[in-house]
């Protein structure tokens, strides 16, 4: 997909492919929960974090912004304004030692509502 991707646009494309299958799973049982002044966000990565990529990640939560590793996939709750924040996608990138993206849980959920009918 990447190659068909940079042939047709002329450019290197990260891409990060879920099934409908995990992204629905992920929709529907999200490892934190969105609310009033609190946003999710889910990191996809290519592979599953290192045992020391991981402890790097651990050092970048705050108080406002919770992380947890799961399998490819980092979740991140931020209590406030994501743009408050000091994390990103390239501060994952950095810490984990490999490109990610990021999606709203919201995101998320609709994908899994709108394609698992």
């Amino acid at each position: 997909m990447e190659a068909a991707l940079e042939a047709g646009l002329g450019y290197r494309v990260e891409t990060f492919v879920r099934s409908l299958a995990e992204v629905a799973a992920m929709a529907a049982k999200p490892v934190f929960e969105s609310g009033e002044g609190v946003a999710v966000h889910v990191g996809f990565l290519r592979a599953a974090p290192t045992a020391g990529a991981l402890k790097v990640l651990k050092g970048l939560a705050t108080p406002e912004d919770q992380l947890e590793a799961r399998g490819r996939e980092i979740w991140w709750r931020r209590q406030g304004r994501i743009s408050d924040s000091p994390l990103s996608t390239a501060a994952f990138g950095r810490a984990l030692g490999q490109p990610g993206t990021l999606r709203t849980l919201r995101t998320l959920q609709r994908l899994g509502d709108r394609y698992s009918s």
